[in-house]
């Protein structure tokens, strides 16, 4: 095997990856031996394959990030330094408002790409500051802005309830940053593609 992949000419070793990876070896090795096993330390190619897939898109989603303006509805202390950090870590720039009227003031005279909107908080939950939001007699500046819910559960009622109630996406708490940061990223390009209406 050795001298096989001293000779390889560096395109044939390119192409033959996976047949002279450790994985590859090991395999040869184990059927040998009469032990048709993988090897316990090195995780299937195929899944290696496609977690490099989803980093690159990962890596691709962040860049297109990195300008976008979010706020972020939510009443809970700790979900709030959660979600702020991750979204950081995305580049995005994140303001907090703790409950749904605090949200409507916040975008009734600053501009932001995204909402992140938690649905059951005290004074205004999601879905009634979402209807405000979409309403075009409210003084909110941007009424078409994208709102992903953050919901408690991962029912399929839950979710038809978010999106009839105008939210353009959901996510079940608690959070897992590639969901988000894939969430995200589509809403903003959803948005991006769409005309603004713009409150007076």
């Amino acid at each position: 095997i050795s001298s096989y992949r001293i000779n390889q000419t560096k395109e044939e070793a390119e192409h033959s990856f996976e047949e002279s990876s450790p994985q590859a070896l090991h395999n040869e090795t184990a059927i040998h031996l009469g032990q048709a096993q993988p090897h316990p330390n090195i995780s299937n190619m195929g899944t290696q394959a496609a977690e490099y897939v989803e980093t690159a898109e990962s890596k691709k989603d962040k860049k297109d990030l990195i300008k976008a303006k979010l706020l972020l509805v939510e009443d809970d202390l700790n979900n709030q330094k959660i979600a702020v950090r991750m979204c950081k870590r995305m580049g995005l720039t994140v303001d907090i408002a703790n409950n749904g009227r605090e949200a409507i003031e916040k975008l009734s005279v600053q501009h932001y790409d995204l909402v992140l909107m938690d649905i059951q908080m005290p004074n205004m939950d999601g879905l009634e500051a979402t209807k405000i939001i979409r309403d075009t007699h409210s003084q909110v500046l941007n009424h078409q802005i994208p709102i992903i819910a953050l919901t408690a559960s991962s029912s399929t009622e839950d979710a038809l309830r978010c999106l009839s109630g105008g939210m353009n996406d959901y996510l079940s708490k608690p959070i897992q940053r590639d969901h988000l940061q894939a969430t995200i990223s589509k809403a903003l390009k959803a948005s991006a593609s769409s005309p603004t209406l713009i409150g007076t």
